[in-house]
């Protein structure tokens, strides 16, 4: 049940909010081991002793708004890790651009891996 503890920090970071979006009220156990199982693993992806209440907002948005991408543009947009909405909206814009042309912005250049996945 654990297991995202084991995995290296990134992955545990994707699996948690997959968790937090599938998790459903389960009639067989106590009511407040399943809340305060669910308060502890949204505070492990949202880190609030660390992140502002901007960045978990960001978080929260950017993650809504990629699980509501269609699928083949969701998985192209994961594969340029954006860490900022700004990031993940340009990641969007490109997508589907002929390869031969170059991004709008110039800083879109150093996102890590998501020109070479165009």
């Amino acid at each position: 049940q654990k297991a995202y503890e084991d995995l290296p920090y990134r992955n545990a970071q994707d699996y948690i909010p997959q968790r937090f979006h599938k998790w459903a009220y389960d009639l067989e156990k106590p009511t407040r081991t399943q809340m305060y199982e669910l308060l502890r693993f949204v505070h492990k992806w949202l880190q609030p002793e660390t992140n502002s209440p901007t960045k978990i907002v960001e978080m929260l948005v950017m993650d809504r708004f990629l699980r509501n991408l269609p699928a083949g543009l969701r998985q192209w947009v994961s594969l340029g890790d954006p860490t900022d909405p700004e990031e993940m909206m340009c990641l969007v814009e490109r997508y589907g651009r002929p390869r031969y042309r170059k991004p709008a912005l110039s800083r879109l250049a150093g996102i890590r891996g998501a020109w070479a996945a165009v």
